[in-house]
């Protein structure tokens, strides 16, 4: 196989992995700020947990620990280039483009089953809690009386299938894909949901 294109492009897919590995950090609420790591708070709400107001499986709540916890060790943008180092080599390590697209396809349907999963956790009732005094609920201690975060729905928007074309060629067709691309993505958000592009 000849790994000339990959070397080439081997820099800026080592810089778009790290800031996606850093995007996904800062949706779990963890960022760099100043001298150390910034670490939002997370509750655990039953079987979910919310962080920085999103609901997230609560195994995602022990994962982001252990995350932390490397974090704490290796400073935060050691650990982001080191999880995007790992995941640039399992992709370099492919060398059938046919197996590269089935494993795109196969983390796009993980990631919607996973946003599935997500949403339908989110959307259960969780327990309230009372607050001391109250006769009809019984109170739990160490919980905090916060009711939980209205829960967005995830609509996926494919960017190539919005254009009626394989190429855009001229000024008046990326603008018609642009307005396109606008109103898809304003629907979305007008009905109370969150967008993810691919």
């Amino acid at each position: 196989m000849n790994k000339d294109a990959l070397k080439s492009y081997a820099p800026q897919a080592r810089r778009d992995f790290i800031a996606a590995v850093t995007a996904r950090a800062n949706q779990l609420g963890l960022s760099s700020r100043g001298a150390g790591p910034e670490v939002a708070p997370s509750q655990p709400q039953g079987d979910v947990t919310v962080i920085a107001g999103q609901a997230w499986p609560i195994k995602v709540d022990g994962q982001r620990q252990r995350l932390i916890t490397r974090i704490q060790k290796d400073g935060f943008d050691h650990t982001m280039e080191a999880v995007a180092y790992t995941w640039f080599n399992r992709l370099a390590s492919q060398t059938s483009i046919a197996q590269i697209l089935y494993l795109q396809g196969q983390g796009g349907d993980a990631m919607d089953e996973a946003i599935t999963l997500i949403e339908a956790a989110a959307a259960k009732p969780t327990h309230q809690v009372a607050t001391p005094g109250d006769s009809v609920k019984p109170v739990q201690l160490g919980q905090p009386n916060v009711p939980p975060p209205a829960a967005k729905t995830t609509k996926i928007i494919r960017a190539a299938e919005l254009s009626g074309k394989t190429y855009l060629e001229t000024e008046a067709d990326v603008d018609a894909y642009v307005v396109t691309l606008k109103a898809a993505l304003l629907a979305a958000i007008l009905a109370g949901q969150m967008v993810r592009m691919q």
